[in-house]
Parts: C-alpha cells; structure tokens; sequence
C-alpha cells in the first residue's frame, strides 16, 4: 500500500507543473491581438472550447454556436486555434480573396504519417512542391483522354457486380448491395490505378486507414501530452497502418519494375506506370511523393 501512495505522489508531483504550464498557455491573450480575434464562445483552461462540440454531431453543434457568435466565430480546441466560416458571404472571401491564407489543411499526426510527410496532394501544404506534384496530376494522370482510356475497366467491373447481385439470394440482395458496390470501387481503383484487381486484403487496409485518420490523436490539439497516444495505443495503430500501406506500396512497385512482368497488348498505362514513367522524367518526383498519390487514390478511390 505504502508503495502505491509513493507511485501515485510521485505521478501528482510530475504532472503538476505539466498542467500548470498547460493552464497558463491557455489563458486569452490581453491587449491588441486578443481584440483583432473574432468573437467567440468562452474558453475553458486547457480544454478551450472543446466540451462545447460533443452534445450533437459535430456541424451541429458549430451551428449552434454560429447563431450566438456570428458567421466568422472564434474557437480554440485545446490548444490549437480555430475560425469557424458558416455563411455563404464569408466562406467566398475565404476561398477568393484570402486563398493564399486558408489554402492548406491543419497538420494533424495521421495526415503527415500517412501521407509521407505531406507528399502526396490532399494534405501536401501549399507552396512550390505542391504546386509542381499538382500540375503533374492534372496534366498525366487525371485528364479527360486518361479517364475515358479506362471506361472498358469500368464497364466490365459493373457487368461483374450486376452479375454478382443477381445470382446472390434475394432475401440478401440488400446486405450484399452494399458490400458488392464498395468491392465495385475498390476494384475500379486498382485496375485503373495499378494495374490488377484487388486482393483479399486490400479493402480491410482501406478501411483501417479510413478509421486512423478520423482517430482522435490527444497531440493534435495538446502537444505536450503526446505521451497520451502512446498509452491509450493510437500511436501503435498508426505505425502498424502505415508499414503495412509502406509494404503495399513498395510490392506494387516492384511488381511494375519487374522486367519478367507479364503484360497483353491491350493493356495500357495504369497509373503506377505514369507516375513511375514521370520520376524517370523529373528528380523532382521521389517515392515519398509516388506513395503519396498512391495513397490519395488508394483511400478516396475504395471506399
């Protein structure tokens, strides 16, 4: 007993000066900058406004605030600050006039290991980089000639899901619709995007990966208690998601670089080969950067 009242007094001593430091960065900034700030909701100590944000789905509740706070409303989620748009007006000079400024999404954990670092497209910050790997996306691989070189892809895949539900048992056609359209996807996507259909695993990964990047990460919004993640085991998740997409991406790679690699006369360039065909054109475009897009594809593309 003695030994777990020391533990517990020394876990209280190392902890006090962490929540004391966090409560005084909490505090509102007086003077100037604190009245530039758009009117907001009152902040609590550490936790900001985030008790407000869990009684309804999380739009709701922002509109709820939104009434009482204006259409450009003022938030802080632990430690991370936030303007919120809701009106039609606002959000036109968001995206218009001050572009440059809103451009980039919010760095969260999942997004930077999952994306490489931010080398792919979606979660890439705006800047040179960015602007380059975009340009190569727009102009190689997404273009009207690309898209429609796959429509036989895309035929032949919905033949084979309307085949499925037909012969499947009707009291079940309503459960298998579902599974049967997101396998019509997942399989879209890797015949398009790299050159087979998929493999048993291949939407179960998609899945896990869809669910890590909506994970809540404590870090995110309270940087000093990253320690949090490593506890409650979201850190582990992360890393496992990620080698295991590393190893995919890696195999299907070298499945294109393979010279023995067997190939018909009418099978034309996926866009692994593009953007392997590109990195041979360009030092500019890495592996980081080819994961990345992969990866873009690879989650939007199946589910």
């Amino acid at each position: 007993m003695a030994s777990l009242l020391l533990s517990a007094s020394l876990s209280l001593l190392l902890l006090l000066p962490l929540l004391t430091l966090l409560l005084f960065s909490g505090r509102r900034r007086k003077g100037n900058a604190a009245r530039k700030l758009p009117p907001g909701p009152n902040t609590l100590p550490i936790i900001g406004n985030l008790h407000q944000l869990g009684r309804s789905l999380l739009h709701n509740s922002l509109w709820e605030l939104s009434k009482q706070h204006g259409p450009v409303m003022r938030l802080k989620l632990g430690q991370v600050p936030v303007v919120v748009v809701s009106s039609a007006g606002s959000a036109e000079q968001v995206l218009r006039t001050h572009d440059l400024g809103c451009c980039s999404r919010p760095r969260t954990i999942s997004a930077a290991k999952l994306s490489f670092g931010g080398s792919d497209v979606a979660f890439a910050p705006y800047g040179s980089h960015w602007r380059h790997l975009r340009k190569v996306c727009v102009a190689e691989l997404f273009t009207t000639k690309k898209i429609t070189s796959f429509r036989p892809v895309r035929e032949e895949e919905v033949q084979r899901t309307m085949e499925s539900i037909r012969s499947g048992a009707p009291n079940s056609v309503v459960v298998n619709l579902s599974e049967e359209l997101l396998s019509l996807a997942a399989n879209i996507t890797c015949r398009t995007a790299f050159g087979g259909r998929c493999h048993d695993g291949f939407q179960r990964i998609a899945k896990e990966c869809q669910a890590i990047f909506a994970s809540f990460f404590v870090a995110d919004y309270f940087a000093m208690l990253g320690w949090v993640d490593v506890i409650r085991g979201t850190q582990a998740r992360l890393r496992d998601v990620f080698l295991r997409l590393d190893a995919f991406y890696r195999r299907l790679v070298d499945d294109h670089l393979d010279p023995r690699r067997r190939r018909s006369d009418d099978d034309g360039e996926d866009t692994l080969d593009a953007l392997l065909r590109l990195q041979n054109d360009d030092n500019n475009i890495t592996d980081a950067h080819i994961k990345g897009v992969l990866m873009n594809i690879f989650v939007a593309g199946s589910l």
